[in-house]
């Protein structure tokens, strides 16, 4: 007789059983866990469906990686779908995107450094590690010794760990790591996130902003642009932004007790906000400053990407204040 699956068994397997990537007796398992609940056959449909999307879009000579690839996109598509929140949606969106780009990476470019001053070999690395510690390395035995969560200290750590890895299996460790975040996003309502419980919408949004810059800082070593992500991702990053920029005045000693400042995005995710222009402030006052900028970039000078003098702004009221703000914005950026 076969033995029967649990669901999380199920949800475990069920994206290589759709690629035919699965053993005789693995197989046998997922038909009758299916013959038992009719209702598991849309999943095992929809990721079929996403397979072939994504093998048109992606018309590429396969790297050594492809299935490991493949099956992470199909198990964040099946992730997203029953998304709770548009923090989690981002955060797939943002890790497709690192996938992609990690796997157009050659043995050959594995040592090009990245704007950040990493290797892709080691930025790899270094998010599979940022990645981890969220969650305690939940199904991450391999990081669950290191126990920094100070940015520097950890990457020394997790680049002193991995050393001697194979670049698939670093990116196995990532795929662990992000699929664990999202697990617990959906299920919790705060994560860990440096030694703090933290609304598990922020830890997610978060994870998606770093993901969605080194995807970039991977693409431009690689001598490719920066991609773009959704409507919904952009202004899932921007909101979140918008809540450090006190704290960021604070760090540069530029706040201003009792002003606000109004921001207008404009292009993907849009959306006008109104900031306290020191940590606790009062929203409610006229603001003495209007920015209008691009999300996109503004989404870029938050991670340190773009320099103050080269960001696009349109201001009216306080020009002062709009520089001190766009000056602060980078304070919280790590690498």
């Amino acid at each position: 007789m076969t033995a029967s699956l649990t669901p999380e068994e199920f949800d475990d397997i069920v994206a290589a059983y759709a690629l035919d990537a699965v053993e005789p007796h693995e197989a046998s398992k997922v038909e009758a866990y299916i013959a038992s609940r009719p209702d598991a056959m849309a999943d095992v449909d929809r990721l079929r469906a996403a397979a072939v999307w994504y093998g048109a879009t992606d018309s590429l000579t396969p790297p050594p990686r492809l299935r490991a690839t493949v099956v992470g996109r199909l198990r964040a598509a099946r992730i997203a779908v029953a998304a709770a929140s548009p923090a989690v949606a981002t955060h797939v969106e943002a890790c497709d995107y690192l996938r992609e780009a990690l796997a157009r990476v050659t043995p050959g470019h594995l040592d090009d450094v990245t704007p950040n001053g990493l290797t892709v070999r080691e930025l790899a690395a270094h998010l599979a590690g940022m990645e981890s510690q969220v969650t305690d390395s939940i199904d991450s035995e391999r990081f669950a010794a290191i126990t920094e969560v100070d940015n520097d200290e950890r990457t020394r750590s997790i680049l002193d760990a991995t050393r001697e890895w194979d670049f698939d299996d670093i990116v196995a460790e990532w795929e662990n790591a992000t699929a664990a975040t999202r697990r617990a996003a959906n299920e919790r309502d705060t994560m860990r996130w440096f030694h703090n419980q933290v609304a598990s919408d922020v830890v997610t949004t978060f994870r998606s902003f770093e993901t969605w810059v080194h995807a970039g800082d991977i693409d431009v070593a690689m001598g490719r642009d920066r991609r773009m992500l959704s409507d919904i991702a952009f202004a899932t990053m921007a909101e979140l932004s918008m809540t450090l920029i006190p704290g960021c005045l604070q760090i540069c000693g530029t706040t201003r007790p009792g002003a606000t400042a109004k921001f207008v995005l404009t292009g993907p995710g849009a959306g006008e906000f109104v900031i306290a222009l020191a940590p606790g402030g009062d929203t409610s006052t006229e603001p003495c400053v209007t920015i209008v900028a691009p999300v996109h970039e503004w989404c870029m000078r938050i991670a340190d990407r773009i320099d103050v003098d080269d960001f696009p702004m349109t201001v009216t009221g306080d020009a002062a204040v709009a520089a001190d703000v766009v000056a602060a914005a980078n304070s919280l950026a790590m690498l």
